[in-house]
């Protein structure tokens, strides 16, 4: 599994980088592409990755809290994980 941290002054360059780097790829649905992003811009994140991104299928945007709850650690994250949110 590869991982790659992209890193921009704002959450607005950082998302057309994303977009654009998912873009490059085919769709292929045996590889995923998740996009943490804060709480409050995971609507956006995924209205932009419909509207720009060729396909979205294999594309998800999580906040911290909700893919902890993804990935069955519960509804929320620890008192000491929430600090560093």
């Amino acid at each position: 599994m590869s991982k790659k941290i992209l890193d921009f002054n704002t959450y607005s360059q950082a998302l057309d980088a994303v977009i654009a780097e998912i873009s490059l790829y085919k769709a292929d649905l045996s590889t995923r592409h998740i996009i943490l992003t804060p709480e409050k811009y995971t609507l956006l994140c995924e209205q932009r990755l419909c509207r720009n991104a060729p396909g979205t299928f294999n594309a998800e945007a999580y906040s911290l809290s909700r893919l902890y709850a993804k990935l069955g650690g519960g509804f929320c994250l620890p008192q000491e994980a929430a600090l560093w949110y």
